[in-house]
């Protein structure tokens, strides 16, 4: 299981997808997760009592993924969940931050509960393992004389893969290309210009791309093919936010709650949606306030009782 651990942690941001388009029925946001529409305030992030996270997620799913009906209500989907802890990419940010995992499950295990994954019992052998990485993806620095490391462009792409998926990555890269290659610069002409600018969405991944930023990634792999030694990745999940002016621990539980809209769905196209934080910690959605603390200090909540999941059919 370590090696495994290992293996997810490696291929956290690298594993190729297919597009497709987003199922036909769609379930409507709510207003506190409307697509991100130029929300400023004259305070930076860092000051304000209820900061605004611009959140992208997006879904990638294999071929074998698709080949699965999506978990609904009548036919939920039964899950055992590794947390392989906190990884961080890119710069140091100042050493592994330390929380509660029983409360990052619990905070898991509510958001999974809304996309109709249920956890293993005595009754319901768990047919999906998910692994969940959490952590921040730093940029490069460039060096004192402004020359750029050999490691920087990896950086880039890497947290490009993270934030907008495989295909905006793929994208992403080829503008950067042409525009190196470009004989002079270019203005408004130039390839990386028309790229960024091709949308209000591009513009916003390209922005958080350029930036630290804070995830979480949860990977579904098959259960049976798991207990025969075989890695069947059905779906990844990524979920991003800037690192400007707030912390890992106040963003985390937003990060967790937002899966709910893309766990298990075929949506590889990033979309961006604004959750509201306060400085306690709490996730404002909508009208309501779900109290949400990650907190070292704080005692954790009871955990629940586990049956131990049954022995593989030989």
């Amino acid at each position: 299981m370590q090696r495994l651990l290992r293996f997810i942690t490696v291929v956290i941001v690298c594993a190729p997808s297919l597009r497709a388009a987003p199922p036909a029925t769609h379930k409507p946001v709510t207003p506190s997760e409307e697509k991100s529409k130029f929300v400023f305030s004259l305070l930076p992030r860092s000051f304000q009592s209820n900061p605004a996270l611009d959140l992208a997620g997006l879904t990638e799913m294999t071929p074998d993924g698709k080949k699965l009906p999506p978990p609904s209500a009548e036919n939920p989907v039964y899950y055992s969940v590794h947390d392989a802890g906190f990884h961080s990419e890119g710069d140091s940010s100042g050493g592994a931050l330390k929380v509660d995992p029983a409360r990052i499950e619990a905070s898991l295990k509510r958001s999974l509960e809304k996309a109709c994954y249920l956890p293993t019992d005595a009754a319901h052998p768990a047919t999906q393992i998910l692994f969940l990485i959490w952590g921040s993806h730093n940029t490069i620095s460039k060096s004192e004389d402004h020359s750029i490391p050999p490691n920087y462009w990896p950086n880039v792409l890497s947290r490009a893969r993270l934030v907008g998926g495989e295909k905006f990555a793929a994208d992403f890269q080829k503008a950067l290309r042409d525009q190196f290659n470009s004989p002079m610069d270019l203005g408004i002409g130039n390839p990386l210009y028309r790229f960024t600018n091709r949308d209000d969405l591009t513009r916003e991944l390209v922005e958080q791309v350029y930036d630290d930023c804070y995830y979480i990634v949860v990977s579904a792999y098959d259960a049976a093919s798991l207990a025969n030694g075989q890695r069947m990745l059905l779906w990844r999940t990524k979920i991003t936010t800037s690192a400007d002016g707030v912390s890992l621990l106040e963003t985390l539980p937003a990060l967790i709650s937002s899966g709910a809209n893309y766990f298990g769905r075929d949506l590889p196209v990033a979309d961006i949606r604004i959750k509201r934080i306060d400085r306690k910690g709490e996730v404002l959605i909508g009208t309501a306030q779900v109290t949400e603390v990650l907190d070292e200090n704080s005692p954790a909540p009871p955990a629940p009782q586990k049956q131990p999941p049954p022995a593989p059919a030989k």
